[in-house]
């Protein structure tokens, strides 16, 4: 049976104390150096596999770290600006040399 997604499959939830800095409403970082993060994965072929950082079999994996995130934007043209998004995390319980990116870039036109 092929490994699919499906809702909450996987499901990243942060929770943490943070220091934002604002330059204005186009230019935010966010810095959480105390974070928890919950791995959820609701389908259980994914859970059984150990998908998405969870153990063989569970369903919800707890992570204690530090989190960081960015906000960008910038305009191209008079109707068309470019949003990106940048999201590190990174475990102080496992591996806290590795780091977990997310980056999202969009054009809103």
């Amino acid at each position: 049976m092929p490994k699919t997604t499906s809702f909450l499959s996987p499901a990243f939830i942060q929770v943490g104390p943070g220091m934002l800095w604002k330059k204005s409403d186009n230019l935010k970082v966010n810095i959480a150096p105390a974070t928890f993060r919950f791995i959820i994965v609701n389908a259980q072929v994914l859970a059984d596999s150990g998908s998405f950082g969870v153990d063989l079999g569970k369903n919800l994996c707890f992570e204690f770290g530090a989190a960081l995130s960015g906000y960008y934007k910038f305009n191209v043209a008079e109707n068309v600006s470019v949003e990106n998004i940048l999201n590190l995390y990174s475990n102080y319980l496992e591996d806290s040399q590795n780091v977990d990116l997310d980056y999202q870039i969009k054009v809103v036109m």
